[in-house]
């Protein structure tokens, strides 16, 4: 599975969203990285500690744009939490995209 070229460079903004924002609540912390691992029908994003240590899922999204809350490391959670093709989901999930997850549960 791939990206097309829009929705790459929506999943590339997120991606450094949460990078900057984990940077700004942890000054002294050596950082994180945001890894795209792509899969038969979903692209997973994990963080994980700038030494390559550790790592949990953030999310999955489908080719289509869909953005998924993990159930498990191997399995997307039922419903989608935001469309990156629409605009207005897509701007609600880079202004709420943060390290923890906390911004894939449903309101």
């Amino acid at each position: 599975m791939q990206f097309n070229e829009g929705i790459q460079e929506r999943v590339d903004e997120i991606c450094a969203n949460i990078i900057d924002r984990f940077n700004k609540m942890y000054p002294t912390n050596p950082g994180i990285n945001v890894e795209q691992v792509f899969g038969k029908k979903f692209c997973k994003l994990i963080t994980r500690d700038k030494d390559g240590s550790g790592g949990s899922v953030l999310c999955f999204i489908t080719a289509d744009g869909d953005v998924y809350k993990p159930a498990s490391w191997k399995a997307p959670a039922k419903h989608v939490r935001f469309r990156l093709l629409d605009d207005k989901s897509y701007e609600e999930a880079l202004r709420r995209a943060e390290y923890s997850g906390g911004w894939l549960y449903m309101r």
